[in-house]
């Protein structure tokens, strides 16, 4: 995939997603990358980032390794095309995206176009286009407990640099401590944050 200076243009009869902060974006699939399996396990569906826009306008980025799931939402991406997507982008097209993006602040505005199984991303005179990955992601709703149920852990706090992955997390400034919530036995362990991801610990592997 490479780079061409190209005049960007919306087509508003085709799906299309505004960003005019792209750097969130940027932050949630460079997070989402850290949770993916690794190259030598031939798991398409989890050496992928999952991408979820919903009718509010919510972009949500997912990804797993089955043991730990990590989500991150992305607000204000209304502008443009207004309705559902959900694709699926590799791990090596995810890290395309996330490079374009990391300096996408100097171009103003990021469009993100979808046309049939690609998507086609514009920032300034730089167009990349990536395909989709056609395989199966995990149905990972399913296994969220109700938030009802969520109680803290003695209203402890760790630092992410205690944390292993936590500490390569790419946060916005006003992410604060690592805040633990427990559901229960069986259940997953949430790890949040004032602002940023949403990362949980299972304790069984998603299927």
């Amino acid at each position: 995939m490479t780079a061409t200076i190209v005049e960007p243009t919306v087509e508003t009869s085709t799906p299309v997603i505004i960003l005019p902060e792209p750097q969130s974006l940027y932050r949630a699939v460079s997070n989402a990358l850290l949770f993916t399996v690794g190259a030598r396990e031939y798991l398409p569906a989890l050496r992928a980032v999952r991408f979820e826009r919903d009718l509010d306008g919510t972009l949500t980025v997912v990804a797993t390794d089955r043991k730990r799931l990590f989500t991150e939402t992305v607000e204000n991406t209304m502008e443009g095309w207004k309705g559902q997507l959900t694709f699926l982008l590799t791990y090596d097209d995810a890290k395309r995206l996330a490079n374009v993006l990391k300096d996408a602040g100097k171009f103003g505005q990021v469009s993100l176009t979808v046309e049939d199984t690609r998507l086609k991303v514009q920032a300034g005179g730089i167009e990349i286009t990536v395909a989709f990955e056609q395989a199966e992601f995990p149905a990972w709703r399913k296994v969220m407990p109700s938030e009802d149920m969520a109680r803290d852990i003695g209203g402890v706090a760790l630092d992410p640099g205690f944390l292993g992955h936590l500490g390569k997390l790419k946060l916005p400034a006003g992410a604060g401590p690592a805040q633990l919530k427990f559901f229960g036995p069986g259940k997953p362990v949430q790890i949040a944050f004032t602002e940023g991801p949403l990362i949980w610990q299972m304790p069984v592997t998603i299927r």
